[in-house]
């Protein structure tokens, strides 16, 4: 757990609190009991980001007040406000090689002690985020960490700009392939570098993907024109060829935002997702943005999900297509480990 401030955190708490509910009505009591911050202190903090404009007072019962500013316009710079306010503070560059976001911010001379701690609340985002990364817990569990997971959830739907296999460009929408399998993925921006070797090796494997019922689906923060330039620009060029799979425009971010992989405010982490046949997410996996992922990792898991639903029996560690599975019983187990790791 990092060590931060008392105050400090509580600041960073209901600033991201704030920023996933504009324009509501947010109640005192609400506040310090979802974020576990002391109603007094909560109440300064509210007091001060309305003195700075962030919030507006709203009169009424329970001590109402109303955010009056966009989640992307919520800033460090609110979390100072809310702290330390505007007086003895230092300008400082928050360099993009220390931190995570390239900006200039007003950084009281105590936080320089804690530079973890802003990098923390810039890669954060979101309270969720945040609370799990800091190693706190939610005061809605019984001490379980936060996690933020798609798994066993509903893919959340959308309808945005695709370039189709044959070039066209449509406006795809996800639940339009229900009852199939779907490998949904991100990547971080067209023209780079790890991410055309995905690309076309999701391509390569596109035959095996539709014998197994299974949608492949690339997406990105580009726009659907330079998805087009890609594919017409040669592979020995740099470019992705004439790939015969969708890759949606994710231009406005919010695709990217939902499925939590979107990083800085500005490009996909390498995030893939197996969604099901009724649009549960079964699998998912995250990776940082040098390293590639597997494809052939990627069909291992559409085979253990259709093998599970076709027999009922589950996938141990390394399991590949042509192998036992396991009964989910104390016999099945006790069986199966026998069998395979027996001398």
């Amino acid at each position: 757990m990092l060590a931060i401030k008392k105050e400090t955190d509580y600041a960073i708490r209901c600033v991201l609190y704030l920023s996933r509910n504009t324009g509501e009505i947010i109640l005192v009591d609400e506040i310090a009991k979802e974020m576990q911050i002391p109603k007094s202190f909560l109440a300064k903090i509210l007091q001060k980001l309305s003195r700075a404009g962030i919030i507006k007072s709203q009169a009424g019962a329970g001590g109402g007040h109303t955010l009056a500013r966009k989640p992307e316009k919520i800033s460090i710079y609110d979390v100072i406000v809310a702290t330390e306010g505007p007086v003895a503070m230092n300008r400082c560059t928050v360099n993009a090689s220390e931190c995570s976001l390239k900006a200039k911010c007003m950084i009281h001379t105590v936080w320089m002690s804690v530079k973890k701690d802003i990098e923390l609340l810039l890669k954060a985002k979101t309270f969720d985020n945040y609370i799990c990364r800091n190693g706190k817990t939610n005061n809605n569990t019984k001490g379980e960490s936060s996690m933020s997971t798609l798994v066993t959830k509903q893919a959340p739907d959308f309808t945005a700009k695709a370039v189709m296999g044959d070039n066209s460009i449509v406006d795809l929408t996800l639940s339009a392939s229900k009852g199939k399998n779907v490998i949904l993925f991100f990547y971080p921006l067209d023209f780079t570098f790890v991410c055309p070797s995905e690309i076309i090796a999701f391509d390569r494997k596109l035959k095996e993907f539709k014998a197994k019922n299974t949608f492949v689906i690339g997406v990105s923060v580009d726009s659907h024109f330079t998805h087009l330039a890609w594919k017409q620009t040669p592979v020995n060029k740099g470019g992705i060829g004439e790939i015969g799979y969708p890759l949606v425009s994710d231009l406005n971010k919010n695709i990217s935002r939902s499925y939590g992989v979107l990083f800085d405010e500005s490009i996909a982490l390498r995030g893939l997702f197996l969604i099901d046949k009724a649009g549960v997410v079964r699998h998912e996996v995250i990776n940082d943005l040098p390293l590639g992922r597997s494809v052939d990792e990627a069909l291992r898991m559409v085979d253990a999900l259709t093998f599970h639903e076709e027999h009922g029996e589950v996938c141990p560690a390394n399991w590949k297509h042509g192998d036992s599975g396991m009964k989910p019983t104390a016999a099945g187990v006790a069986d199966y480990l026998g069998k395979k790791y027996s001398k």
